[in-house]
């Protein structure tokens, strides 16, 4: 079973510390941040992502008269250096060996911040630098601040490559370890419940990542994602009979889907024959709630 929950953030220490903490970030780049026409850029890519609500329950159709009532406080927090984010809505995901695995869903309004924070930030980062060039110096304190070469920067599960934003390989690897646990064969639950919890999981990551500029392994991520589900499907017919029964009836012929029932090959590997392919169509797979990330990543950066 699932459960939601807040959960507080660290305060670092008690309120008479916080005098002593600097700003997030440099006035003049706090200015560019909370500039009308970033906010409403940001409010456009949040808005096209349709994440989950976090901890206070606000969705998309609600932020506009929120807004209206509470943006400009909330801008001279942001302003003087005093605005905390709301907690995180905190998401438990059963993992397949048994156990939960929590995930933290910030408020639209937090999130709507951090993208026109990163909207600010990365053309900071220009292809002006050369490889012996270094990136700015983050205003966080004087204990974690570090100036670095812009190629070795991690912040808040991002780099940089040049001009570009993308998330970490550490990011991305947890990423991919968390979708192999959502899709393992061994968990024993519905495909429909598997599907949801997928795609909960994956929206939830895209609603924070998908303002990378790395295109280049989304699509490869859909095809593994697609033969990842294949896979579930596979196993879960078990039954020779089952999948010549339920293959044809997907419109795969019904001598492809003998062969491939009766095959001794790995669940992996016939995941990604012409039986699987022309029953399990990327359509059929869509109909059946699997989460399209390319169309995600694109409608993040204003092309859908």
């Amino acid at each position: 079973m699932s459960h939601s929950q807040p959960s507080p953030n660290p305060t670092g220490g008690d309120g008479s510390r916080r005098g002593l903490t600097q700003p997030a970030l440099h006035e003049a780049l706090m200015v560019r941040v909370l500039d009308s026409t970033n906010m409403r850029r940001a409010w456009k890519r949040v808005k096209a992502n349709k994440g989950a609500p976090g901890v206070d329950g606000m969705g998309t159709e609600d932020f506009p008269e929120f807004a209206r009532l509470h943006w400009p406080r909330i801008r001279r927090q942001l302003a003087d250096g005093v605005y905390h984010p709301q907690p995180v809505r905190r998401v438990s995901i059963p993992k397949p060996q048994g156990g939960e695995r929590l995930l933290g869903i910030p408020t639209l309004t937090d999130r709507i911040i951090q993208q026109a924070i990163a909207q600010v930030l990365t053309p900071i980062f220009d292809s002006g630098f050369s490889e012996s060039s270094f990136g700015f110096r983050l205003m966080v304190n004087e204990q974690k601040s570090r100036v670095v070469k812009t190629n070795e920067c991690r912040f808040l599960g991002f780099t940089f490559r040049g001009s570009k934003l993308r998330w970490s390989d550490r990011a991305f690897e947890d990423f991919k370890h968390n979708v192999r646990r959502l899709t393992g064969r061994s968990w024993g639950v519905s495909m429909g419940y598997r599907l949801h919890k997928l795609a909960q999981y994956v929206r939830g990551w895209m609603g924070y990542f998908g303002i990378s500029d790395y295109y280049r392994p989304i699509p490869e991520l859909d095809q593994w994602l697609r033969r990842r589900i294949r896979m579930g499907y596979w196993k879960r017919w078990r039954r020779t009979r089952t999948k010549v029964r339920n293959l044809p009836a997907l419109g795969t012929s019904k001598r492809h889907a003998i062969l491939a029932a009766l095959s001794s090959k790995s669940y992996w590997h016939l995941s990604r024959t012409p039986a699987t392919q022309s029953g399990m169509t990327n359509e059929w797979l869509k109909s059946q709630g699997l989460i399209d990330i390319r169309t995600m990543w694109m409608k993040a950066h204003g092309y859908a």
